[in-house]
Parts: C-alpha cells; structure tokens; sequence
C-alpha cells in the first residue's frame, strides 16, 4: 500500500520534471529585439509623422503622407535566419473609430527617401474592414499611391480595430506562417525575398488616421 506521503514525493518529482521541461525550452528561445515604447529614446523614427506617446509608437497619416515604414532600429535582415516576430496594432480615426487603412508589419525592401515606404514589399497585418492581409506592394510614384496584390486574405478575422490585437508571424524557410490573437490563420510562400523588417501603416482613401504600435517582439524562434 502507497502512503500519502510518498503520493506527495512522485506528485512534487512530476511537478519538478515539468518546470524543468518548461525552463528548458523557453531557455532556446532568444530574444533578438524587444520593445514596449515606454521610452522615447529607443531608437525608432521620429519626425512629423512618427512618434512616441503614452507608451506607444504612433504613426500619423495624412492626404500629404498617406503610406509609412520605420523600420526596425536593431539589424535584422528578413529572409536570412528563421525569425518569429509580435506585435500589437490598433488603428484610429477622429472620433476612435478605425476607417479605411492598414496596420502591421512590413518585410523586405527598402524605404526611399522621396515617399517614406518601401519598394517591393511584403506588407502583413490587419485593415479596417476586419481582414487579416499579407500583400505584395510596391509605391507607384507617377499616382502617388501604393499599388497592392494581395498573397492572403482572411474576411471577419477580428472585431473593432480601434483596440488593440496582436498580430504575430513566423518566417522560415522561405515561408511567413500568420497568427492573429493566438489563432493560426495561413501560410504564405516568399521565395528569394531578403531585406529589412519594420512596422507600417497606410491610408486607402488619403483621411487622416492614426496606427499605434505596441510590445514588439523577435525571437529567433517561436
């Protein structure tokens, strides 16, 4: 017959065993850049479009600028190592209410100096009619516009984006892996793209919003 204390000494040895296990995977995971934009001096753009407030990184859109990319302050080239990156995004207009534009991250490509957005990327993240997008795009300069083809699109995949969600990708092997508030939503193949990484937001119809950015984080894993 089994006694209650030694019941207790295999229930406490499991328990043991699987702390261990826990601390022993998280301890794989590398944080490559983190950020929660409670300080001003972290390194991300500031000018008259972007900036740091009440602990979040916020980017103003206007008729004059209505498509914007900063990109990320530490090195990290997409496309080069396996990454998992996090973000939460929200987007507002005037009275809170989010209308027409995107919110979310942008891989690959380069911003030019002439229009603040960059070339030949891969923009992932979420827009004010409830979906979930991964879209190529580049800026069409002779419209003043970008010009989107859309990679993967997911209708109703959250409610109401004046509050926060969080918005997380997983790349490796030439593949981004999509999740949005904890819930897996597709896979997208990006054959032979390499280049930076950033957060970026824009206007469909060239209205004044505001996206705020929020907790970015990248791990070499997820």
């Amino acid at each position: 017959m089994v006694s209650s204390s030694q019941n207790r000494v295999v229930v406490l040895m499991v328990v043991g065993c699987l702390l261990w296990l826990v601390s022993g995977f998280a301890s794989d995971v590398q944080i490559l850049y983190q950020d929660d934009f409670v300080s001003e001096q972290s390194g991300w753009k500031v000018d008259h479009f972007w900036s740091y407030a009440g602990g979040e990184y916020r980017a103003f859109l206007s008729e004059s600028e209505s498509a914007l990319a900063s990109a990320l302050p530490a090195p990290h080239l997409f496309g080069l190592e396996p990454f998992c990156a996090q973000v939460n995004v929200r987007l507002l207009k005037g009275s809170g209410l989010a209308q027409d534009g995107f919110v979310g991250f942008y891989l690959a490509g380069r911003a030019d100096d002439s229009n603040d957005f960059p070339s030949n990327a891969v923009l992932i993240g979420l827009d004010s009619f409830n979906r979930l997008l991964v879209m190529e795009s580049f800026f069409n300069q002779s419209l003043n516009r970008v010009d989107t083809s859309i990679l993967l699109s997911v209708n109703n995949a959250f409610n109401d984006l004046s509050q926060f969600h969080t918005l997380l990708i997983a790349a490796q092997d030439n593949q981004v892996k999509v999740v949005l508030n904890g819930q897996f939503f597709g896979t997208v193949d990006l054959f032979g793209i390499t280049g930076e990484m950033g957060l970026t937001a824009f206007s469909f119809d060239d209205q004044n919003l505001n996206a705020r950015f929020d907790n970015v984080r990248i791990t070499d894993s997820c």
